[in-house]
């Protein structure tokens, strides 16, 4: 989300509509459902383009005029309004619990106390803002306190079945707070005289909030009754958390995403002089060892799946399962059989991943893999080649293939937290060399005899010497820059648990998707569905497994379920719900308005309200969420080429595709949570 203040927020059914009483649409719930389908919210920015007088508050606001249509099994109808309710903005002052006083985003560190921002009072944004915020309670030690304003992955979780006649129920919604976007000198912040961003992107540490819900069962209505901030403390902290969702045994899984390289990390350690670190490592730095006052934290304390199980007194138990491996995830989702779980890495040259726990409903010991794509579409072996394209292949962005998996390893979290207890480095798992321009090896290379004029190293020395060269999250093939690693002697459950991406790459998985979100299943069909946000870079270069045509606007992919399928190796997966093939689908495609002409091969043509992509399809997917009861799947984009951002309903049964929801611009349509 990208706002300046947030909202945690629902979109909801209401309970009742101008045609049907409460009573009446408390007994419809009852009933079976046959089929739904929803009426269509319009974007703002063709109603601008219509001289709507209403288009601009709409384009401002989370903006829905849908109606949700039931059918029952005895042919009746009822129809719901959507109506987006908000529980709290993250500018709003907590009233009550340990954290009153605070604001709702307000950051704080491992032992509950705000982080405060020195340089506030400088935005007069803030100083109306605080006025406002102490006449609600804002404690004068809080005034300054950074304030979250991009909250997440959300679910609400039923704390304990209500009994027959219950009028309430107790819940615990629990949310992601995922950065903090500015200091207080907004948009400019004045170092020695210099202007630079006043960005905090990433640099602060994050929490869960874990809110106690009283629900009312006989209007549905949601309120709020109690407020923690979930830290993480005993795990170093929590790092730009993302999506997140529901487990299968009434748990929240969370995320963390954009993970930390600890080659950087431990070579700038070595000499720091010489060898500077990354961006995101002085962010990881400034958040933690700064701000949250974490003992010694390194890239390998974050990057993992994160569980919370609620309880009625209002507590919460949190760990992070480092058994399921590490890497920018946008979430998990769990197969039905609360064991099989899929997941995407959000980024460049990134991998598809698959993690099969050893038993049901405990994420504590898993076995990785790691998918191998051979594409069965219509290759595009030119780079980036938009359908609109004079050269190219027809069916080329709309890409389908078949999947195999590497077995990466099998660990247990006791396991890897022993590792990083013990101060593990990137240097002990692999030996790593980079290129220094693209395709250029170093002349000297430690441990490896070179043939080369005047004795220099080359690529044939190095794979005799036992490296790889790939292309990963942290060296994408964008860069033209490759890594060549080398796998240390007995290395290989480290490596398959803190280096993931590293060693699924080095085994020969596919490590060339781009911007890999949301994942959600279907049970009934036997099908999940992945977004790929962003079609491009190592995905449409022409080169590798991955060679499809360039659609910035993005694909949803279908991935076919199957049990008794075998790894790579030949041994036996003990899933029922192993993905063997992937395909677009074709309702789901984005569509790309045209690109302007070399150099510019990437630039898409906007509209005149600013649009980049056709605004009555799908442009960058990101969050899914498939409800079986509604045969729908629901997806919400984080787009760079609509005005707004829109939720989508698509049937995939009648194959009709709804837009029922506009965010207000600049917003991400996050948190697709189906709850029954």
């Amino acid at each position: 989300m990208k706002r300046m203040i947030g909202c945690c927020a629902l979109l909801a059914l209401t309970a009742c509509d101008s045609h049907a009483t409460s009573e009446e649409a408390k007994k419809s719930s009852f009933r079976s459902i046959t089929s739904v389908s929803f009426s269509a919210t319009p974007a703002p920015t063709e109603q601008w383009a219509q001289n709507d007088p209403y288009a601009a508050w709409n384009m401002s606001v989370p903006y829905t005029t849908s109606i949700a249509t039931f059918t029952f099994q005895d042919g009746s109808q009822a129809r719901y309004p959507l109506r987006y309710q908000t529980f709290f903005k993250t500018d709003d002052v907590i009233p009550f619990g340990t954290h009153a006083g605070e604001y709702y985003g307000g950051v704080v560190d491992r032992y509950g106390a705000a982080i405060l921002d020195p340089v506030a009072d400088h935005n007069p944004f803030y100083t109306e803002l605080t006025k406002t915020a102490e006449a609600a309670g804002l404690k004068e030690k809080n005034r300054t306190q950074f304030i979250a304003d991009a909250p997440d992955g959300a679910a609400l979780i039923q704390l304990t079945p209500p009994a027959a006649d219950a009028k309430h129920a107790q819940l615990s919604y629990l949310n992601h707070f995922e950065y903090v976007t500015w200091n207080g000198d907004g948009n400019v912040e004045r170092t020695a005289g210099k202007k630079h961003p006043g960005t905090q992107y990433r640099k602060n540490p994050m929490f869960v909030g874990n809110s106690g819900v009283n629900q009312d069962l006989t209007t549905g209505q949601l309120h709020i009754t109690a407020f923690d901030k979930v830290t993480f403390a005993d795990a170093q902290g929590l790092w730009t958390p993302c999506a997140a969702s529901l487990s299968p045994w009434n748990t929240f899984l969370g995320s963390e995403e954009y993970q930390a390289d600890a080659f950087n990390f431990e070579q700038h350690q070595k000499n720091p002089t010489r060898i500077k670190l990354d961006k995101a490592n002085r962010f990881l730095h400034e958040a933690f060892a700064e701000k949250f006052q974490a003992s010694e934290p390194t890239p390998y304390h974050y990057g993992y799946v994160t569980e919370i199980t609620p309880h009625i007194q209002g507590e919460a138990k949190a760990v992070k399962h480092y058994a399921t491996g590490r890497w920018a995830r946008e979430l998990i989702q769990m197969m039905p059989d609360a064991r099989t779980y899929y997941s995407g890495d959000d980024g460049k040259s990134t991998v598809l991943f698959m993690g099969i726990a050893d038993h049901a409903n405990d994420l504590s010991a898993v076995t990785l893999y790691a998918a191998q794509f051979t594409q069965t579409s219509p290759k595009s072996r030119v780079a980036n080649v938009s359908p609109q394209d004079p050269y190219a292949v027809a069916g080329a962005e709309l890409g389908a293939g078949d999947l195999s998996w590497i077995r990466l390893g099998h660990a247990t979290d006791a396991e890897i937290k022993a590792m990083i207890d013990r101060g593990i480095q990137a240097s002990d798992i692999f030996d790593i060399t980079l290129e220094e321009s693209a395709g250029v090896l170093p002349e000297q290379v430690d441990g490896v005899k070179g043939t080369g004029e005047h004795h220099a190293v080359t690529a044939m020395d190095m794979r005799h010497a036992g490296f790889q060269r790939i292309f990963n999250y942290y060296h994408p093939h964008s860069k033209g820059i490759a890594e060549w690693i080398r796998l240390r002697q007995g290395m290989e459950t480290a490596a398959a648990f803190l280096e993931t991406r590293r060693y699924a790459g080095y085994l020969g998985a596919t490590s060339e998707w781009t911007k890999m979100e949301g994942v959600s299943v279907n049970a009934a069909d036997k099908q999940a569905y992945l977004s790929v946000s962003y079609q491009y870079d190592s995905m449409s270069d022409g080169q590798g497994d991955i060679q499809m045509g360039l659609l910035k606007a993005g694909n949803v992919y279908q991935l076919n379920l199957a049990g008794n399928i075998k790894d790579r190796a030949g041994h036996a997966m003990d899933s029922d719900w192993v993905a063997t093939s992937l395909a677009a689908i074709p309702e789901l495609k984005g569509v790309d308005h045209a690109y302007a002409q070399p150099p510019a091969k990437h630039k898409r043509m906007a509209d005149a309200q600013g649009n980049l992509c056709a605004v009555n399809q799908v442009a960058n997917p990101d969050n899914l969420k498939f409800s079986p009861a509604f045969h729908t799947l629901f997806v919400g984009e984080d787009s760079d080429c609509h005005v707004n951002n829109f939720v989508w309903a698509f049937d995939v049964k009648t194959r009709h595709l709804t837009r029922i929801l506009s965010a207000p611009m600049g917003a991400e349509s996050n948190t697709a949570t189906y709850h029954p």
